[in-house]
C-alpha cells in the first residue's frame, strides 16, 4: 500500500543543503533577512509536496528533518522559532489533518529550543540526547513538552 515512514524534510533543510554549514551559520548572523525570505518562498512548495504525498496515502508517518539546523551550534536559540518552528507547525498540522503521524528530528543541544518544539506540536520528537552529545534529559523534555508528545531515544 505504501511506505510506513517518509522523510520529505522542511524548508530549512532545503536551504541548509544549498550551502556549507559554515556559510549557513554565518548567514544567520549576517544575512538573516535573506534567509527568511528564502524560507518564506520555499515553504508553499514544501507544503504542496507534503499535500501530494498525503493525498495519495503514501506513508503513515512523516519524519521531518531540518529543525536541527536552526539551533545551537549552527544558529542562535533565539532564531529557532522564526527559522524552523513556524514552518514545521504548518507541516505537522497538515499531516495531522490527514490522520497521519509526524516526528520531528533534532540532534544535539535541545534544551534552549524546547519551547519551539511545543509550538511545532509534532506527535513525536526524535531524539532527546543526554550529555555529552546533547544537553537535555528526558525529564527536562517531558516537563516542557508535556505528556502527549512521544519522546524518542536514545536510551542511555
Amino acid at each position: 500500500r505504501g511506505l510506513y515512514m517518509l522523510d520529505l524534510g522542511d524548508p530549512l533543510g532545503v536551504l541548509y543543503n544549498l550551502m556549507s554549514a559554515t556559510d549557513f551559520s554565518m548567514a544567520t548572523a549576517t544575512d538573516y533577512d535573506i534567509l527568511l525570505r528564502f524560507l518564506d518562498g520555499i515553504y508553499p512548495r514544501v507544503i504542496d509536496l507534503y499535500r501530494t504525498f498525503l493525498e495519495n496515502d503514501i506513508a503513515d508517518c512523516y519524519f521531518i528533518v531540518g529543525a536541527e539546523f536552526a539551533g545551537p551550534p549552527l544558529a542562535a536559540p533565539a532564531h529557532f522559532k522564526e527559522l524552523s518552528a513556524r514552518y514545521v507547525r504548518g507541516i505537522c498540522d497538515l499531516i495531522r489533518s490527514y490522520g497521519k503521524t509526524s516526528i520531528v528530528h533534532y540532534h544535539g543541544q535541545l534544551l534552549e529550543v524546547l519551547s519551539g518544539f511545543r509550538d511545532m506540536d509534532p506527535d513525536g520528537l526524535h531524539t532527546v540526547e543526554l550529555p555529552p552529545t546533547g544537553n537535555c534529559t528526558l525529564q527536562q523534555a517531558r516537563a516542557v513538552l508535556g505528556p502527549e508528545m512521544a519522546l524518542i531515544g536514545p536510551v542511555q
